[in-house]
């Protein structure tokens, strides 16, 4: 299966996806970089939910992100 990439406006930010047994020294090394130091583990890929992103919420509930529909328009600040 080919991967599907998708661009979303992402004000400076990088999601990276890697295996489970590299991701703690994948971000010892992020953090050891000046513009890393703030990266951090957000998420897993789970079997469970194939193809949605399920999100936490500050209630301890679930919800599944919708992608973006339209023009994605980047913010000019």
């Amino acid at each position: 299966m080919a991967a599907v990439l998708n661009e979303l406006a992402n004000e400076g930010a990088a999601v990276i996806v890697i295996s489970k047994k590299d991701a703690e020294s994948a971000l010892e090394i992020l953090k050891g970089h000046p513009l890393g130091r703030k990266a951090s583990i957000i998420g897993e890929v789970r079997a469970d939910n194939p193809g949605q992103v399920i999100m936490e919420t500050i209630l301890d509930t679930e919800r599944i992100m919708q992608m973006p529909s339209g023009v994605i328009i980047p913010r000019i600040c």
